[in-house]
């Protein structure tokens, strides 16, 4: 299914979209994003492209093989500075904002 998702959903429906917010957020410089249901990483491999180290990405999913194959797609977000790829089920490490 990881493959299926990357080789027909991406292109069609996420590849777009993760250009689309990553350009939104490229005014970030520090700070944190989450990103839930993270399949691929499409959207994540976005954001790594464009923003700087200095903010964190944690890219969630409830399938580990979707962030197995994201994971090693390049960029290699495994071995990206301030990428974390995770199940759901876990304890992220983001505080609520208090803006």
């Amino acid at each position: 299914m990881p493959a299926f998702y990357e080789q027909y959903m991406v292109p069609l429906h996420f590849g777009w979209h993760g250009k689309l917010l990553a350009d939104r957020l490229a005014y970030l410089t520090v700070g944190q994003v989450l990103e839930t249901a993270a399949g691929t990483g499409a959207v994540t491999r976005a954001l790594a492209t464009i923003l700087p180290e200095a903010v964190g990405i944690t890219a969630t999913d409830l399938n580990q093989p979707m962030l197995d194959l994201g994971a090693a797609m390049p960029p290699a977000l495994a071995e990206s500075a301030g990428v974390r790829l995770m199940l759901r089920r876990c304890r992220l490490p983001i505080r609520p904002s208090t803006r």
